[in-house]
């Protein structure tokens, strides 16, 4: 759980000096941080806003796992961004809040900062996690960028770029998107020698869609038709 976390405070030493020093502060009160109740809350706020960056990570692992307080992330990001001015554990924090959008809106660019931090970080208990998570990112953020460049195209009726957005969403099971695309090229007659296929497809998606999705495909499939004629007439 990842409130066990807070047991790293007191287990393992510190080496950054001021991060040390936030720790010392609250080296007393070790058994009531690591068993939190109210009386943990009034202790810990005085110290965040001295700006003691363990007391606000311990402060907002508190508020993530709604222990002794209810459940609130995004009380626990500002806390967990606060932290993170010199704190690796909550630089790792804010960085997975980023990806996943607890707390926050989801924004991998600032994911990737933060995970830089904690690589810079004399942490070796979790630099090589952070570098593997900013890989698997970085790699998430070159496909949705091939992705977003094969949409445009196919927005711009692009033949190969629709049929490949319709194979990309059949692939990822997503039926809607398979189907709008599937539709498009099979009314704007491309791939001819493959209407057959298309079809047989396109009737194998109906069945596993609801009505709400078959209308919400429909009308996009008009909306992206419109355009289409549109720009058959400008060109």
């Amino acid at each position: 759980m990842k409130f066990l976390l807070l047991l790293l405070f007191f287990v393992f030493p510190l080496h950054a000096s001021t991060l040390e020093e936030d720790y010392i502060q609250l080296k007393p009160y070790e058994q009531l941080i690591v068993f939190p109740n109210t009386a943990t809350i009034n202790l810990l706020t005085p110290y965040v806003e001295k700006g003691n960056a363990v007391a606000a990570y311990i402060l907002a692992a508190i508020y993530e796992e709604g222990k002794a307080v209810p459940k609130d992330e995004n009380k626990a990001f500002e806390l967990y961004l606060l932290s993170a001015q010199k704190n690796p554990l909550a630089q790792m924090a804010v960085a997975n809040m980023y990806v996943s959008g607890r707390g926050t809106q989801i924004n991998l660019e600032e994911a990737i900062h933060f995970y830089d931090m904690v690589i810079a970080s004399n942490n070796e208990k979790i630099k090589e996690e952070a570098l593997i998570n900013k890989t698997k990112l970085q790699q998430i953020i070159k496909t949705q960028n091939q992705v977003n460049e094969l949409e445009k195209n196919a927005l711009l009726a692009n033949p190969i770029a629709m049929m490949q957005m319709a194979e990309l969403c059949l692939a990822s099971e997503n039926t809607v998107c398979g189907y709008i695309w599937l539709s498009l090229c099979r009314q704007n007659a491309l791939f001819e020698q493959s209407f057959e296929r298309i079809d047989d497809a396109i009737e194998e998606l109906i069945p596993m869609m609801t009505m709400e999705e078959l209308t919400t495909a429909e009308e996009e499939i008009l909306l992206i038709q419109k355009a289409f004629d549109k720009l058959n007439k400008n060109n």
